[in-house]
């Protein structure tokens, strides 16, 4: 349960917003509040507009640009709780400045930094905290935020080039449906009455988009919804193992989502064993953070393979999660006992082997949408100028 809140600190600043962490009594949280040195001017329950309105996750260029900012201060010398103080104060985005507030004062009663950011689960991700808890037990803060940073960083990069390349064929797709629009709504109609009027017919055809135009404006509220609701579907059920299935032997997403899971894995792995964590640990961590359950579950055989005394080549081989090439790359770091830089070239040859494949998709659909345009639009001319020849052929 959200509860909306307005407090005063011990600086006398108000602090306002929605709780960031779950919580069952308002009284219960009255009194952290007041532990936290907080004086409360109100509290209440967060309605349903204001919970879906501040329910967002920090992006991974946010995630990037504080671990980095956190990292820098760290290793210049700061205590945490300085560089918790600076930070907030320069955090534009409320629902993090909020949590900000929280974790410092978590912190100044001398709970531990994965402790503080934990209670904030709802925005930063499970890697993200796994991070911190390393970090603090290996003593290496600083350096595992930096190495948070250039997680994050990385995902950031790929993801907006994969939005990027999805840029041309949204356009086109939704230039197709305007088009077709505009031509049912207005030009076909039109036509219909200029076929009666002269005393013609329209084709069956013509007739039938006509219908199925006449449908679709009568019930466009019920058919946006029913979509709605199909997304919503959609959604909820991509973790199911049938669905996960299937979005990788899809012939067109499938190579792109199994090489953008396994670029995930690879740069997850080459941050944890620079920590120092070792590869039990790092495997069953990575296995935890994934999504997809086909991926998860090759994950799960891969660890306990290795957990038997298996190599990690191996035991990733007959997963069948990496290409051999990238198996190959692994082996030589492994026997070489630099299995952090196999990880760094498989995770330099992935990405680049993604993006190829990205860009080779988009030019084959791009064909296929100007095509889809084109037979859409000669379907309807056609449609419309069939009944039109047949009049002038019987004068």
């Amino acid at each position: 349960m959200k509860f909306k809140y307005k407090v005063i600190d011990d600086k006398g600043e108000i602090l306002k917003g929605i709780t960031t962490s779950e919580c069952n009594d308002i009284e219960e949280l009255y009194l952290d509040f007041r532990r936290s040195n907080y004086k409360v001017i109100a509290l209440k329950k967060a309605n349903r507009e204001e919970f879906f309105k501040r329910e967002k996750k920090v992006t991974y260029k946010e995630l990037s640009d504080i671990s980095y900012s956190v990292g820098s201060m760290l290793k210049a010398g700061l205590s945490i709780n300085k560089t918790l103080s600076i930070l907030k104060d320069d955090i534009e985005k409320s629902l993090i400045k909020e949590s900000f507030n929280i974790i410092l004062q978590d912190i100044f009663q001398g709970k531990a930094i994965h402790e503080s950011f934990s209670k904030h689960s709802n925005i930063f991700p499970r890697f993200f905290l796994s991070l911190l808890l390393i970090g603090e037990r290996s003593g290496n803060i600083d350096s595992i935020f930096m190495y948070i940073s250039t997680y994050y960083e990385n995902l950031h990069v790929m993801n907006e080039k994969i939005k990027k390349s999805l840029r041309y064929p949204l356009i086109v797709m939704s230039a197709a449906l305007m088009v077709t629009l505009l031509i049912l709504n207005f030009s076909i109609p039109t036509f219909v009455n200029t076929i009666n009027n002269i005393g013609g017919k329209p084709s069956s055809m013509l007739e039938s988009i006509m219908k199925i135009n006449q449908f679709i404006n009568e019930n466009i509220v019920l058919l946006i919804l029913l979509i709605i609701l199909v997304i919503y579907f959609i959604v909820r059920k991509i973790k199911s193992t049938d669905l996960s299935r299937t979005l990788l032997k899809s012939p067109v997403i499938g190579k792109i989502v199994m090489l953008n899971s396994n670029f995930n894995i690879i740069t997850s792995l080459k941050v944890l064993t620079q920590t120092g964590t070792d590869i039990i640990n790092t495997m069953e961590l990575i296995t935890r953070c994934i999504e997809n359950t086909v991926i998860k579950e090759k994950m799960i055989s891969a660890t306990m393979n290795i957990r038997n005394g298996k190599g990690i080549t191996e035991s990733l081989s007959k997963a069948e999660i990496f290409d051999t090439g990238s198996l190959a790359m692994i082996r030589v770091g492994e026997e070489t006992g630099e299995v952090d830089k196999g990880f760094t070239m498989v995770e330099k040859r992935l990405k680049e082997k993604l993006e190829k494949t990205i860009e080779r998709t988009i030019d084959i659909l791009q064909p296929c949408f100007i095509l889809f345009l084109a037979v859409i639009t000669v379907f309807i001319i056609i449609s419309v100028l069939y009944p039109m020849m047949d009049m002038m052929n019987s004068i």
